[in-house]
């Protein structure tokens, strides 16, 4: 192979270096602008809004879309990307480098993507990808530097225009907004063919700032001056005044891009350039276009090693920018891939693949119809040993045009390609294939159901098989798992567990979509195995995002309820009352141990569960003392124990979490410890029953914290004190109708081993606890706790320690 055709000598010979572009912004082009004029310092000076108005940025209208293209340069092999793993054709022809059946994330049609993609199959299922299968075009030809040519050009008219589609885009978008240099962003050192138009292309921008921080002193002075250099004629005829203005230019688009530049330093990976997209787009700078390359693909040798390290590259950055990008845009922002071709299905003498013909796209957004898209090419009917392409890639540009862009496709391509199905909405609408989606802030009934596991990171299940990461954000689908219904369905109640290895941390988990809260669910110290009870609103299409602060942790999560609008079902929190502590009949629970708890008709007089008609028990379950590490269930009596666990803990751990039961036969729970001895201790904080009027009703709301006595002078709770605590009109709670409070609550920093209880304003306290501990350790738990006519509620601590309460939802009153 010549070096002119290499990938990188194509990609090359195909881009404009960015020495060459006049809005190109890498560090050495900044420094020739400026000369010896002075030192670069920043743009703090600048009130917000400043570098829109000065350089006629405009911010993304209500209906614009942004597209962010990569290029997976060199070809990307189709096969192992989607492997056809029922088709016995596929190992015969791949030999040692084909994937097994065991190892795919499955997808429908006896196929399943490579197992390092493991958030791109979340984003699957959630319905977010489309995996456009056998794109190609006519006539193909083998060489990268044609291929890639071709498919950059994006032209199916007479002739071959040193243009690019997206490049003819923004000519004809800038006939009609303005030539604005910052509609479209190549992240990188050279501007690529597609990104070049006939009198506009992209500005390219590194992942170092090209100029320093925008904190650093002096700058303001110094770009004014420059920029100044275009405030009128120069006096040095046409091209001075076009040299000058090219000048201001590249200063202006400097002075908006710099604050995106501010925080976390990036490499120079494909995770931290999509962070730095995602970071562009936040910045609403009026980008329509971000354009990014990585690879090389070109696997001649060990196709199978090189092919796994691409693909979780790959996935990682779809995960890291998806973490950066606002919430705001969900809904707004569409990703699409492509590549010059694809590989030869047939192994090579060196374990790699030539060259080959028909690829695949994925398409992921918000709005995006997933699924599987055309045919998979046949094995059985190879083109001289190469696919057979049945959608030409024009289709896939047209419709993204069309769709996501607002574009005439017709006049941009020169042909007139077939649409596809690949959306089902345009940018910011409403899905008009959806049901109405119910009002998170409206009452709910709490339905209890049998534990069902949906996320497990340790094993694959609902994930990568692989810890979440510092800063990662996972995003879970609930609505349709199990037996949480596809509709009608407002919040989830979950059981999570964060299993800590070697650093601190916490989890926040919260509805897909909305800016993440001042909160969390969870906190844990390095080797700790932690659950909590979350109880949380549903987000876009049916997901919550879990987040986790620091280190790498697993996650377990069951599905154990869920809020429904139409289920007639009340809430009753009660003062809590004990129904178990083995410690007082020295009765601790052995290995494989199961037992049978009576829960209906208990309580003291005047707050008893009743007898009939309870549809399950809010309880709240602390394991102490245990000799061996473990697992705790509940679940219904009478019915299979099922694969799920209530709480996690390892040797002599004191864990407490909140449970939501179902009520099995004979008014009973059953409890099921796994491994060791174990005490367990049981509070009853509460049922549910059939409604009767309004009282009793669910509202789910974003986690809102609305104590935390680190923060007060003096707030640690002392050894034996009380505290009424107000929450009427905090944290998203209405300032009256509210019957009880549902908070996470968590203990930190306690000076020796002890328990926290709550319960309503007003009464005695009960011979409870809601969280218990040891010295200096951590410990979250939601609490569902009543609160009195004034809407407060009391805290008790037997030893000195801080306390942290962040609201998640209430019961309404009467």
């Amino acid at each position: 192979m010549s070096g002119q055709d290499s990938t990188a000598g194509a990609y090359a010979r195909l881009s404009a270096p960015a020495e060459r572009s006049p809005m190109s912004l890498s560090r050495r082009r900044f420094l020739q602008v400026l000369g010896a004029t002075g030192a670069a310092a920043g743009v703090d000076a600048l009130v917000p809004g400043w570098a829109a108005e000065a350089f006629g940025l405009t911010p993304l209208g209500p209906s614009d879309g942004v597209l962010v293209v990569i290029l997976m340069g060199g070809g990307n092999d189709a096969l192992n990307t989607l492997a056809p793993v029922a088709d016995g054709r596929y190992r015969d022809l791949r030999g040692g480098a084909a994937l097994d059946e065991s190892e795919v994330l499955p997808l429908a049609g006896g196929c399943g993507l490579h197992p390092a993609l493991g958030y791109l199959k979340r984003r699957y299922d959630a319905g977010d990808v489309a995996i456009v299968q056998g794109v190609g075009y006519d006539s193909p030809d083998l060489s990268h530097f044609v291929s890639m040519a071709t498919w950059m050009r994006g032209w199916g008219g007479p002739g071959r225009p040193m243009t690019g589609w997206l490049g003819r885009y923004l000519d004809a978008l800038g006939s009609a907004a303005g030539a604005d240099p910052l509609h479209a962003v190549q992240l990188g050192a050279s501007v690529p063919l597609h990104l070049v138009g006939a009198t506009r292309r992209a500005t390219a921008l590194g992942t170092s700032a090209p100029f320093g921080s925008s904190t650093e002193p002096n700058y303001a002075r110094l770009a004014s001056s420059v920029a100044g250099f275009a405030d009128g004629p120069t006096g040095l005829g046409r091209l001075g005044d076009l040299i000058a203005a090219t000048q201001r230019d590249l200063v202006e688009v400097a002075r908006a891009v710099a604050p995106v530049y501010d925080g976390p330093e990036l490499g120079s990976g494909l995770a931290d350039r999509l962070r730095l997209a995602a970071r562009l787009v936040n910045a609403d700078l009026g980008i329509r276009v971000l354009s990014v390359g990585f690879g090389d693909f070109d696997a001649h040798n060990g196709l199978r090693a090189m092919h796994d390290a691409r693909m979780a590259e790959l996935d990682d950055a779809l995960a890291a920018f998806d973490a950066a990008l606002d919430g705001r845009f969900a809904q707004r922002v569409g990703i699409l891939t492509f590549s010059e071709f694809g590989r030869r299905p047939a192994l090579n003498g060196n374990g790699g693949t030539d060259h080959g013909t028909a690829g695949l796209q994925l398409l992921i957004g918000a709005q995006v119809r997933g699924g599987l898209v055309g045919e998979a090419p046949s094995l059985a009917d190879l083109d001289r040993g190469n696919l057979r392409h049945g959608i030409h890639f024009g289709s896939v540009y047209a419709t993204v045009l069309d769709r996501w862009l607002g574009a005439d496709s017709g006049e941009i391509l020169g042909h007139a390609y077939e649409p596809l199905d690949l959306f089902v909405a345009g940018p910011t609408s409403t899905r008009g294939g959806d049901p109405p989606a119910p009002d998170p802030a409206r009452p709910a009934g709490l339905v209890a159901l049998t534990p069902q596991r949906t996320l497990d990171t340790r094993r694959g299940v609902g994930a990568t098989a692989r810890p979440i990461g510092p800063g990662e954000t996972l995003e879970l689908v609930v609505v349709g798992v199990g037996d949480v219904p596809a509709s009608g369905a407002t919040g989830v109640v979950l059981n999570v567990t964060a299993l800590s290895r070697r650093d601190g941390g916490y989890l926040t988990v919260w509805p897909t979509g909305e800016a993440r809260p001042l909160a969390s669910n969870l906190n844990f110290v390095a080797g700790q195995v932690v659950p909590n009870l979350v109880t949380a609103k549903l987000g876009s299409k049916g997901r919550v995002s879990i987040y986790n602060h620091a280190g790498s942790t697993d996650v377990i999560a069951d599905v154990v309820g869920y809020l429904h609008d139409g289920d007639g079902l009340a809430l009753a929190p009660i003062r809590p009352v004990r129904l178990l502590d083995t410690r007082d009949e020295a009765a601790p629970f052995g290995p494989g141990e199961e037992r049978d708890l009576v829960v209906t008709g208990a309580g003291p007089a005047g707050a008893a569960v009743p007898v009939d008609g309870v549809a399950s028990v809010v309880l709240n379950v602390t394991v102490t003392e245990p000799t061996e590490a473990g697992y705790l269930s509940v679940s219904p009596s009478g019915q299979p124990r099922p694969d799920a666990s209530n709480l996690n803990f390892v040797a002599g751990q004191t864990v407490p979490n909140l449970v939501v039961a179902k009520v099995g036969t004979g008014g009973r729970v059953r409890l099921f410890n796994s491994a060791g001895w174990s005490h367990v201790l049981v509070d009853l904080a509460g049922f549910v029953q059939p409604a009767v009027g309004a009282a009793g009703r669910f509202v789910a709301l974003a986690p809102a914290r609305v104590l935390d006595t680190r923060e007060l002078a003096g707030g640690r709770l002392s050894a034996g004190e009380e505290r009424l605590v107000g929450l009427a009109g905090r944290g998203g709670l209405p300032g009256s109708g509210v019957a009880g409070v549902v908070a996470n609550v968590t203990v930190t920093e306690p000076a020796e081993a002890g328990f926290l209880t709550a319960w309503p304003a007003g009464t005695a306290r009960p011979n409870a606890s809601n969280l218990n501990f040891v010295a200096g350790q951590t410990v979250p738990n939601l609490v569902v706790v009543g609160v009195d006519a004034a809407g407060a509620a009391c805290l008790f601590a037997n030893v000195a320690t801080h306390v942290v309460v962040d609201v998640v939802g209430y019961v309404t009153a009467a």
